[in-house]
């Protein structure tokens, strides 16, 4: 039961990463177009709010795809759990 809820975990964690990411991103390239002082506060504020949350999944998503191995035991005998460490 701890595995299906460390791989919810891990798939949230992934998906929260891959949208912070892109919001990230789109903030950088639209920074290079952007002239007005005001717009340019509000892209970095809207983007350094987004680096916590990709930061913070980025490690929920390896610290539970470092876990998961070493409780199935299919990833133990084919020493896939030690492979990762």
């Amino acid at each position: 039961m701890l595995v299906r809820w460390l791989i919810f975990i891990h798939v949230l964690a992934s998906i929260t990463f891959f949208l912070a990411h892109g919001t990230s991103a789109a903030m950088a390239f639209q920074l290079r177009k952007e002239t007005n002082i005001e717009r340019i506060r509000a892209m970095l504020d809207l983007s350094g709010t987004t680096i916590m949350l990709l930061f913070g999944s980025f490690l929920l998503m390896g610290v539970t795809g470092l876990i998961m191995p070493f409780l199935v035991k299919s990833g133990i005998r084919a020493g896939y759990g030690y492979q990762l460490v």
